[in-house]
């Protein structure tokens, strides 16, 4: 009974893993400097990146900075990790910056949703939100077009992308976009 009692406690110390990432990845667009003021203010401090972190950010220039908050014995932990993309030509600077929390992806993946205002898609375990900004508002883009033309979109049309993962802790939300 103890313990079910701290337990909910716990987890109703967790911060929302998708407000998180709203408030540290989409309102900074990616960018480095914006994500580490953001977090800061939130209440998290500067880590290491863990090994798994460094090798998800192989091709990063500047390497990966992190950031981590624990609330109870629950850690979130943001990382910002400029990196490249090439599927064929040049390489095209990318911002990535993801948020990894304690969460449960179907619900993460619903608000994730009600967030960017589009429907996702799958690839392999991941809801993939893509879409380009308009005066009208958000467009989606199709799977077929994401997979068809990824690179030329985040270069010429301002693709900005939120992938939602389920991880074996809780769920990894990600955003990547063009660095202009």
């Amino acid at each position: 009974m103890l313990h079910a009692a701290l337990l909910a406690l716990t987890l109703q110390a967790a911060p929302d893993p998708v407000a998180e990432f709203e408030a540290l990845c989409m309102a900074a667009r990616g960018e480095d400097a914006a994500i580490e003021a953001a977090a800061l203010t939130r209440g998290y401090a500067p880590v290491e990146a863990t090994q798994e972190e460094e090798a998800g950010s192989d091709r990063a220039d500047p390497p990966p900075r992190v950031w981590a908050r624990t609330d109870g014995e629950v850690e979130t932990r943001v990382i910002s990790a400029p990196g490249r993309m090439r599927l064929a030509g040049p390489w095209l600077p990318v911002h990535r910056c993801y948020i990894s929390a304690p969460g449960d992806f179907t619900g993460a993946r619903a608000a994730a949703a009600a967030l960017t205002g589009v429907d996702p898609f799958r690839q392999r375990e991941t809801a993939v939100f893509a879409w380009t900004e308009h005066e009208d508002g958000r467009r989606p883009i199709s799977q077929a077009r994401f997979e068809r033309g990824m690179i030329p979109l985040l270069r010429d049309r301002g693709l900005q992308v939120v992938l939602v993962s389920e991880t074996r802790d809780g769920v990894t939300l990600s955003y990547v976009t063009a660095r202009r």
